[in-house]
């Protein structure tokens, strides 16, 4: 992430920027308990002082 942020940080007005999501889409699917198949979505933030992740 904060390779993700730096980039971000270069291109944006650094006072405007307050955090940044970044989605990475794996094509690994994933079987619910229902017989459901599905992609599996990661998705990432960043502020200037914390990182999460969903």
């Amino acid at each position: 992430m904060d390779y993700y942020w730096q980039e971000a940080n270069r291109y944006c007005d650094s006072s405007l920027l307050r955090s940044i999501q970044v989605k990475w889409f794996h094509r690994a699917l994933a079987l619910s308990p229902y017989g459901w198949r599905h992609d599996i979505i990661w998705e990432g933030n960043k502020n200037s002082s914390a990182e999460w992740y969903t």
